[in-house]
């Protein structure tokens, strides 16, 4: 890792993507578990993996910023996914929109200290190492989403989906 200092650049650079990118899940999340609030036991993971999908098609955008060729969009599109999961099962897990904000920052801000600015700007150079790269961002977090889909926690996904969607007991009496 270089070594980077602080600037408001910077900050700002892995602010903006914390807040605004958490913001546009949460409303995929909100999106896909109405629409899909019929087919109770596949509405959480499609909410899970359909947002993290379309986190990651967001980043097509990225072809040419900061020099970052078609091939290393592709492979930020592919890696982000992974992060992808994780924040979304942390939110429908908590139930707080903060904390995917806070763990995307820091995610964001430690790439732009290595960088220098932004964390946009992907390499890929077809190494071995690149591909295993890839596969590791993905796999590792898709298998934790897995998990989470088992058990207690599974309930806790459901029973926050419920409550964002206002089917819980406790927000129908009246």
């Amino acid at each position: 890792m270089q070594k980077k200092y602080f600037t408001i650049a910077s900050f700002t650079a892995a602010l903006e993507p914390g807040i605004f990118e958490e913001t546009e899940r949460y409303l995929a999340i909100i999106i896909l578990l109405a629409g899909f609030n019929q087919y109770r036991n596949l509405r959480v993971p499609i909410a899970i993996y359909g947002s993290a999908l379309l986190f990651g098609l967001s980043h097509l955008g990225n072809v040419g910023w900061n020099g970052e060729t078609f091939e290393a969009t592709i492979a930020q599109v592919i890696g982000v996914m992974g992060s992808g999961f994780l924040w979304a099962v942390l939110y429908l897990y908590s139930g707080k929109l903060w904390l995917p904000m806070i763990f995307h920052f820091l995610m964001d801000y430690l790439a732009n200290l290595q960088s220098g600015w932004n964390s946009a700007g992907w390499q890929f150079n077809s190494w071995a190492t690149d591909y295993i790269s890839e596969v590791l961002m993905v796999l590792v977090p898709l298998a934790v989403t897995v998990w989470m889909m088992y058990g207690k926690r599974r309930e806790v996904l459901e029973e926050n989906a419920d409550r964002l969607m206002n089917l819980s007991p406790e927000f129908n009496r009246h």
